[in-house]
């Protein structure tokens, strides 16, 4: 990421440009996918909610406004938004590897060692040894009931509910994607600045973090879910109501601004809600195969989002009209999802 991040800079032609991305990107979403299942891996169930919800991201957006803003050459901003890669590396000596994935492979010792870095580093007693083998025993005994490769797609497939609960959340998270990054992608068409549009992006997602919090934990994940995807459809159809309502986006174009900026706050808080039920609704058996699918919608979605820009060359509204469509559909999907909040995780497609 950190060294490909800086390639597109030395680019002569759209192709070479577009190869140096391809590689940026293939570093950037690989390390966000480590990131994440390696920080899941050190947190208690209770704290997951707080995995889900809390990011960094909005300040890196933030940034991004402010680096455009300061810097007029993009190749050199292409170079500025990569040194924070540099910068996580020097990290790296205070990062530890997953205990859970040395006890898989059967380096306990390691794994100890590790446990007891962390009781320091909490001010709390060492873990004996004799509790670390039986947690090892457990982890084992786990691994060895995960179906992985073509046995798990077959169980995915033979199972009627997980076939439609996958393709419920794959579908969520595909509209989630293109919102998110459609409504981005389209700020230089919005009123006002493109650059402070980013940075309220930036401002709004931050907001984001408490709410989110609030109501996964006081509401449950179905009912934040419900309630964030129908906030974000209900400024996309006040934008295209304004559009056809005597052009008010014309004599009001700061409102449309502020309605776009709304409905995409609404579209992260239910994209930030899908992590937890992403993570809490597939057994363990499942769990890695079918958050890789639901991943991998999301991020196939996001190479077509900007795609839905060129939309606006045939009417402004008609990407609005798109993503007001799609966020409907995902509200009337997602009744026939489960509340998963306080309810322990299954561990295979029998378990209560």
């Amino acid at each position: 990421m950190a060294i490909f991040g800086m390639l597109p800079a030395l680019s002569w032609d759209p192709i070479s440009y577009a190869v140096a991305r391809f590689l940026a990107g293939v570093g950037q979403g690989g390390s966000f996918t480590v990131y994440l299942v390696h920080l899941m891996e050190f947190l208690t169930p209770s704290w997951r909610a707080v995995c889900g919800c809390v990011s960094f991201w909005p300040l890196g957006e933030m940034l991004l406004g402010l680096v455009a803003y300061l810097v007029p050459n993009w190749r050199f901003i292409t170079i500025a938004t990569a040194i924070p890669a540099y910068v996580v590396l020097l990290f790296l000596p205070y990062i530890v590897e997953s205990p859970r994935w040395l006890l898989t492979r059967k380096r306990t010792k390691e794994a100890y060692e590790i446990f007891q870095k962390i009781a320091r580093w909490n001010n709390k007693p060492p873990p004996q040894i004799v509790t670390i083998e039986a947690l090892q025993a457990t982890i084992l005994k786990e691994e060895a009931d995960v179906l992985k490769g073509i046995e798990g797609i077959k169980q995915v497939v033979k199972d009627r509910r997980l076939r439609v609960l996958l393709a419920i959340l794959t579908w969520a998270n595909a509209t989630c994607s293109i919102v998110y990054y459609g409504v981005a992608f389209s700020a230089k068409n919005l009123s006002g600045s493109p650059y402070l549009n980013i940075l309220y992006m930036g401002i709004m997602d931050v907001l984001i973090i408490p709410v989110s919090l609030f109501m996964n934990n006081r509401v449950g994940r179905k009912k934040s879910y419900i309630g964030c995807t129908s906030f974000s459809t209900l400024f996309l159809v006040a934008i295209i109501v304004m559009h056809f309502w005597n052009d008010w986006s014309e004599t009001y174009p700061l409102v449309i601004t502020g309605f776009a900026l709304l409905a995409r706050f609404g579209i992260v808080c239910c994209w930030t809600t899908l992590y937890c039920i992403n993570m809490e609704t597939f057994p363990t058996t499942l769990r890695s195969i079918c958050m890789g699918w639901t991943v991998y919608a999301a991020y196939l979605a996001g190479i077509f989002a900007p795609q839905t820009i060129v939309l606006g060359n045939i009417s402004p509204v008609l990407p609005y009209v798109l993503y007001a469509c799609m966020t409907t559909a995902t509200l009337g999907l997602s009744w026939f999802l489960r509340e998963t909040k306080d309810e322990p995780l299954k561990d295979t497609l029998n378990s209560p």
